[in-house]
Parts: C-alpha cells; sequence; structure tokens
C-alpha cells in the first residue's frame, strides 16, 4: 500500500513539473517532494500536513490546474485515505 501511494506521489510530481511554471506549481512541487519524504519514512503527522497542503494547494488552482494533476491528486488521495490519513482534521 505504501509503496503504491509512492508511485502515485511520484506520477503527481511528474505532472506538475510538466504543468505551466507559476508561484503555485512550484509550492505544489515542493510539498510534493515533502509528502514523498513523509510516506517514505512513515512520518505520520509530516505525511498529513504535506498530503493537506498539496490537496489545498491543488484545490486552489481551480479551473487553472492542469487536468493530469487533478488526476493524480485524486489519486493521491484515495492512496492516503486507504492508508487511513485524515485530510480533513
Amino acid at each position: 500500500m505504501k509503496e503504491q501511494l509512492l508511485t502515485e506521489v511520484e506520477s503527481l510530481m511528474a505532472a506538475l513539473e510538466a504543468a505551466p511554471p507559476s508561484p503555485e506549481i512550484e509550492k505544489a512541487i515542493y510539498q510534493c517532494d515533502r509528502l514523498h519524504v513523509a510516506v517514505r519514512s512513515s512520518h505520520n503527522e509530516g505525511t498529513r500536513f504535506a498530503a493537506f497542503t498539496l490537496n489545498k494547494i491543488v484545490r486552489d488552482l481551480g479551473d487553472a490546474a492542469p487536468a493530469p494533476v487533478v488526476e493524480n491528486m485524486a489519486r493521491v488521495r484515495a492512496g492516503l485515505d486507504a492508508m487511513g490519513v485524515e485530510l480533513q482534521k
């Protein structure tokens, strides 16, 4: 389950890096990297914080978010949910 989530985070990172550059995309890339490190090291609070922040950045992009970013973020959220990571707290 953890390996699958790491793969989804890597896919999201690739989608973000392929998106047109903007300050928001740069912030999302940074948080995506933090999420990858937190998941890899099994740091629960770090995972939750990075995931919450990344999710908010992508959500706030709204219609400006490229479709691959939105699709990959949905898969990351599903993976986090499967691991029991609560983003709504």
